[in-house]
């Protein structure tokens, strides 16, 4: 319940960085921030539910102790958030985006999966 909690509350904490932040963006920028990211939802989704999969085959089997199992996806986890993260900032700096809008997404980015790093990790 614990993890829940926390999953909700960050998540409702990026989601409202996010929105306020592209809220003060004008039309084309909103419509240009759609099409930068439109394509890499999918496989950023793909990745982590791949990551998470590997996580909990590793936990039910018993590949190697939980432990480490933890120690590395949260390790691996935290590094695909971070690559994610820089990605991103160099796409919007190249779009010519805000200081302002840019540092907003990767906070509330980082926050979202940061809340499912939590909730996965006190869940289980």
């Amino acid at each position: 319940m614990i993890g829940l909690a926390i999953l909700v509350a960050f998540s409702l904490i990026a989601k409202a960085i996010n929105y306020k932040a592209t809220k003060k963006l004008d039309h084309d920028k909103k419509a240009e921030l759609f099409d930068l990211f439109n394509g890499t939802y999918f496989y950023n989704t793909v990745i982590w539910i791949g990551l998470t999969i590997l996580f909990f085959i590793s936990i039910r089997f018993q590949l190697i102790d939980k432990l480490t199992t933890y120690i590395i996806y949260i390790i691996s986890f935290l590094g695909f958030i971070a690559i994610i993260d820089y990605i991103s900032f160099k796409k919007l700096q190249r779009n010519n985006f805000q200081e302002s809008y840019i540092k907003s997404y990767i906070i509330s980015k980082s926050l979202g999966f940061l809340g499912i790093l939590l909730f996965l990790t006190i869940s289980y």
